[in-house]
């Protein structure tokens, strides 16, 4: 009984002290880290920004290069703004 009870204040105290360590020992996996779903999310919009400037050459619509443009500039920005902005 007194192991058991010490047991739930070391994990009160981990989760208190390390919330994000207690998460993992308590589900068996770690989280995804937000520098991970930044640097996803750079990746993706680099692939989506690239892919409308290569239509948008192709097919000549400004709509589309103004998009290609638009994500290739805003997108980029806007994730190192929030990236920078947590710190």
């Amino acid at each position: 009984m007194g192991e058991t009870r010490r047991l739930a204040e070391i994990q009160q105290r981990l989760a208190r002290d390390d919330p994000g360590l207690a998460r993992v020992l308590a589900t068996g996996r770690p989280s995804a880290s937000a520098g991970f779903v930044v640097v996803l999310g750079s990746v993706l919009a680099s692939f989506a920004a690239g892919l409308l400037l290569a239509l948008g050459a192709h097919f000549a619509p400004p709509v589309v290069l103004a998009v290609g443009a638009l994500f290739v500039v805003v997108v980029p920005a806007i994730l190192l703004a929030r990236r920078f902005r947590a710190r």
